[in-house]
């Protein structure tokens, strides 16, 4: 019987060899132990995960993650395997993976014949099978997705495009400008949708490939580069516009029962706004002229900053206290905090008395970021420490611990143990995690890690589990792959699972290369965790990051 608490890590192999044992155990541990295989990629088990791979018996998922774990060690299939595989991952409903595949024939004869069968399949079978490269995690095989993608065009070309056809030309334009030619076919019928509006704005050369109605349609929206607009109206009609557009959704934002569509316009009024040279001074003069929703001055506070950082800040600092500039401070706060510098300290200085916790919040977040110090920052930590937020208080509390106050890491320790909210146990692992004393708080990390999955809210996140697993691998490295080995089986959640599989992965690595600093786990946890760990603000939304 497998006991996740009795896995230990010693190496690849026989941790892989151990994994074997628990594929068949139910539930999603059975899964995690198939997914972890795949991340560790053992060499020694070759035949094993061959046969694996090759037994319709087993589960879809277990098959995939078979296949995974060979390529990553490099591990060919044998062409008898390969040719039955491929047999069974071209059906209607396959019994393993078609995209794990793909790195077992990037050249020679098992090329040719996987085109020629896609060759001979119907269009609308290759369409999946286009749709399905995207989610191969490891290895984007360009050879066949270039292949498949120009055939697609031409199946495209011979009939009509659809939703779906429209649905997938957004999800390759990037890699593949030449799918906007079906975007251009699918809107030919329909030059007014707005939808289209949005997909030129994503994808200005889509314009190009459009009617003349059409692209006097997307100017009159606004979502066509400035120097593009220009060539329809003048930059004063264009200025016009773009301030008309701004009010018109900002009159629809206060009047939802009568409002207009409005918002695609909207959105190209802000791309022009931070495009023009005026575009900054007429933010500016909304802000302090029109009455404004408060999601509308959010968006004009960005595009002020964006193009004139400083008198953003300035503004923040006079007036992010007004009630009507709740969001916008937030906005604000949020964008400065990207890249923090000791220029902005006045305005976050002043962000410490607004009278919303969250500003003071990432205002405090942002300070400790450039290690501000002086007596007006001490004063305002000895006033926030009586704060009515309890989020408030306790950053306050990791605050002073990272400035030398031995009794408020005791606090933190305290809270991250007994504390009766999740979110308020995650905020302190994570001010734990920061300090040069997180070392000695291994077990705490550990036991929040595998026995602490309360969620935020049913089924919701679990900050907890996801900041103890960031903590651990970026403070203790290698010294943390047997926790973080059983949490990968433990996890409760897949945002969890994300954070401790990009942790463990980042271990992995760092055993066979140079030894990494804390600082640099820890940046590349983030990178390969897409930031949702360490952008996670206990003050939003639950499920959101920023």
């Amino acid at each position: 019987m497998f006991d996740v608490s009795s896995l230990c890590w010693t190496s690849r192999d026989e941790v892989g060899e151990r994994l074997l044992s628990a594929l068949e155990l139910p539930g999603c541990v059975g899964l995690r132990a198939a997914r972890l295989l795949a991340l560790l990629a053992p060499p020694s088990l070759a035949a094993a995960l061959t046969r694996i791979a090759a037994d319709p018996a087993r589960s879809f998922w277990h098959r995939g993650y078979a296949l995974r774990a060979l390529a990553r060690a490099s591990i060919g299939l044998p062409d008898e395997t390969f040719a039955r595989l491929l047999d069974e991952v071209l059906v209607d409903n396959p019994a393993a993976p078609l995209a794990e595949l793909f790195p077992f024939a990037r050249s020679g004869a098992r090329l040719a014949a996987l085109l020629a069968r896609f060759d001979r399949a119907t269009p609308a079978a290759r369409r999946a099978w286009l749709a399905t490269m995207g989610r191969l995690a490891d290895h984007r095989c360009e050879e066949i997705e270039a292949w498949l993608v120009a055939r697609w065009i031409e199946d495209v070309a011979r009939t009509s495009p659809d939703d779906e056809d429209a649905s997938l030309a957004v999800y390759l334009a990037e890699d593949h400008p030449d799918v906007l030619d079906v975007l251009a076919a699918y809107f030919r019928d329909r030059p007014q949708d707005p939808e289209l509006f949005e997909d030129i704005r994503l994808f200005p050369d889509l314009a190009h490939r459009l009617d003349d109605e059409t692209r006097a349609a997307a100017a009159a929206a606004l979502v066509l580069p400035r120097r593009d607009l220009l060539r329809r109206s003048s930059i004063a009609e264009l200025r016009r516009a773009a301030r008309k557009a701004v009010l018109d959704h900002n009159f629809a934002r206060f009047c939802p029962i009568d409002k207009p569509r409005t918002s695609y316009g909207y959105r190209g009024a802000l791309a022009f706004l931070e495009e023009d040279e005026n575009g900054p001074a007429m933010a500016a003069n909304l802000l302090a002229r029109a009455r404004l929703h408060e999601a509308l001055r959010a968006d004009l506070g960005l595009v002020l900053h964006r193009r004139r950082r400083r008198v953003a800040v300035q503004y923040l600092e006079r007036r992010g206290a007004d009630p009507e500039n709740l969001e916008l401070a937030r906005a604000l706060l949020r964008e400065i905090a990207k890249n923090p510098d000791t220029r902005d300290r006045a305005a976050l200085l002043a962000a410490l008395h607004f009278p919303d916790p969250e500003a003071r919040f990432l205002a405090l977040d942002v300070l400790d970021a450039v290690a501000e110090n002086g007596p007006t920052f001490r004063a305002a930590l000895e006033s926030l420490a009586e704060d009515p937020d309890p989020f408030v208080r306790l950053r306050v509390t990791g605050a002073l611990a990272c400035r030398g106050h031995a009794s408020h890491m005791q606090t933190l320790v305290e809270a991250a143990r007994a504390s009766a909210n999740a979110t308020l146990r995650a905020l302190a692992i994570r001010l734990l995690g920061m300090l040069d004393e997180a070392r000695d708080h291994f077990a705490l990390f550990e036991r929040a890690l595998l026995e602490d999955h309360a969620a935020e809210e049913p089924d919701g996140p679990t900050p907890t589990v996801e900041q103890a697993a960031f903590a651990l691998g970026s403070v203790f490295g290698p010294e943390a792959t047997t926790a973080l080995l059983r949490g990968l089986l433990l996890a409760p959640s897949n945002a969890s699972l994300d954070v401790v599989e990009a942790a463990l992965s980042v271990i992995l690595d760092e055993m066979e290369g140079a030894p990494l600093t804390t600082s640099a786990r820890r940046q590349e946890i983030t990178l390969r965790d897409g930031g949702r760990c360490t952008s996670w603000s206990p003050l939003r939304s639950p499920g959101w990051w920023w």
